[in-house]
């Protein structure tokens, strides 16, 4: 059998991921400001991802989920897709910035049980506020309480808009120019991105911030 996918433009970039096992689809970036999905299993496109303003340079799927897809384009932006839910769920802004990376994973996950545990010692909530004695049930106002006896606001329940679909957030841009490359660290953790700029940007993938690492210092050795 031949697949043959015809483009509207020309292609700058495809990629699969390396973790699917529930679909056979290669992500395309082109001229056209939509990212195409192809399903190699049937031979045709699966859907489009539309938010990009114009061509799409580079793609790339993540090391973390088959479902997670990371692109950027001529417009200088990156976004992250869930491929299976309409809109991006994040778009970079390199004027939101952290200094530096975050501890690693194991580190971080040991300190926060040191502290858990000493707060718990010492009578408090996760909130580091003193714990409130617990109501017995049986009031008649018939209102239920949250875990820290307080009433939730109105609206607490209410789904938030992702920002990928919040319109000052959806203008954010990650270079000045083109963003050419895109490589995902193997843990996850964290994102390079480059740009047409002459920059080359590391991205924490949890925030979605830039860590303002500096390369501009450094040289290539054999």
């Amino acid at each position: 059998m031949v697949i043959n996918f015809k483009m509207p433009g020309k292609v700058y970039r495809t990629a699969m991921s390396p973790l699917a096992t529930s679909h056979m689809l290669i992500a395309a970036g082109t001229e056209d400001v939509q990212v195409r999905l192809c399903d190699i299993a049937s031979g045709a496109f699966a859907h489009t991802l539309s938010g990009h303003r114009d061509g799409v340079m580079t793609v790339e799927w993540s090391t973390s989920s088959e479902w997670v897809l990371v692109t950027g384009g001529c417009d200088g932006a990156i976004r992250f897709w869930d491929i299976r839910r309409a809109g991006c769920f994040l778009v970079l802004d390199q004027s939101q910035s952290q200094l530096g990376r975050r501890p690693p994973v194991l580190a971080r996950s040991a300190v926060s049980k040191v502290s858990t545990s000493k707060a718990l010692s010492k009578g408090q909530n996760l909130l580091g506020k003193p714990r409130m004695p617990q109501k017995k049930s049986g009031g008649g106002n018939g209102i239920k309480h949250s875990p820290l006896g307080q009433v939730p606001a109105k609206g607490y329940l209410k789904q938030r808009l992702h920002p990928g679909m919040l319109s000052s957030q959806d203008r954010a841009t990650a270079h000045y120019g083109a963003v050419t490359g895109l490589k995902i660290t193997e843990d996850g953790m964290y994102l390079l991105s480059a740009g047409s700029d002459s920059r080359i940007r590391l991205w924490d993938v949890e925030s979605g911030r830039n860590t303002l690492v500096n390369f501009e210092n450094c040289t290539l050795t054999n």
